[in-house]
Order: C-alpha cells, then sequence, then structure tokens
C-alpha cells in the first residue's frame, strides 16, 4: 500500500470515521451495532480519555482505530476496549494494521496498560482482528 500513513484522529475526521463505521454495520462482521452512525455520533467519541487514531492513503481517512471504556469499575481503569475498521474496498490490505500500530502508543501514552477486543470477524478462518492483535504483538486470552 503507497502513502500510507497514520495520525491522531481531529474532529474534522469524524465524517469519514462514521462512513467507515456504518459499513461495518452494514456488513454485519465487525459489530453488534445495527443504526448506521453519523458525524455527530463520532464527536461523542472525542472524550480527550480514549485515543482514536486514522489511516490515510493519498490524504484520504481509509481506517481507523479507537478505544473506549472495557467496563466501568474501577479495577478496569487501565483497560481500553479497542475497535479497528476499514473502508470495505480496502480491507486486506493492511490499512487494519496500520491503524493497530498506531494505536498502541498512543493508548499506553493515555495510561492504558492492556486491550481488549470483544467482538471477532467471522469471514474469513482466521479473523481479521485476531490477525492484527497477533501482527501488533499481543495475544489472545
Amino acid at each position: 500500500m503507497t502513502n500510507i500513513t497514520a495520525r491522531p484522529t481531529t474532529l474534522a475526521d469524524a465524517p469519514f470515521i462514521a462512513h467507515i463505521y456504518t459499513q461495518g454495520i452494514e456488513d454485519r462482521g465487525s459489530t453488534f451495532e445495527t443504526r448506521p452512525r453519523t458525524a455527530e455520533d463520532i464527536l461523542s467519541w472525542f472524550d480527550g480519555q480514549h485515543p482514536i487514531v486514522v489511516v490515510e492513503r493519498d490524504e484520504q481517512v481509509i481506517a481507523f482505530a479507537s478505544t473506549s471504556t472495557y467496563r466501568p469499575r474501577d479495577c478496569y481503569a487501565g483497560i481500553a476496549e479497542f475497535s479497528v475498521y476499514v473502508q470495505r474496498e480496502i480491507r486486506g490490505t493492511g490499512a487494519g494494521k496500520a491503524a493497530v500500530d498506531a494505536l498502541i502508543p498512543a493508548a499506553r501514552a493515555a495510561g492504558y496498560w492492556k486491550r481488549a477486543l470483544t467482538r471477532l470477524s467471522r469471514e474469513r478462518r482466521q479473523p481479521p482482528p485476531a490477525r492484527l492483535t497477533w501482527l501488533s504483538g499481543s495475544r489472545h486470552l
């Protein structure tokens, strides 16, 4: 994949994230969500505590990875749930790995020492998120 870069998300990325996330909802392989998301929905993710990164190719957002609260109890404060979504026609090209690779140090810098993935795709024998976890140096528990 040429001209691919990852960076922290800005509020201006919300419409692109909403589009990619809605594709994941429509495809039914990555989330249990059923309602398409709008840019306004995504803006609520920008809480200053949970890092979000985007991946761009030729200055267009093609993927994102985000963190969110794993559980509300204090004992889970250092654990973040993470999500990775890639634009439909770009999947399988390394954009998801680039997003995870950028999210991990951002999550560590925000004080998260463990990441949890709670939903796996059923599209392939070895689901893409599981491959991403392994490629990023994490392990499946």
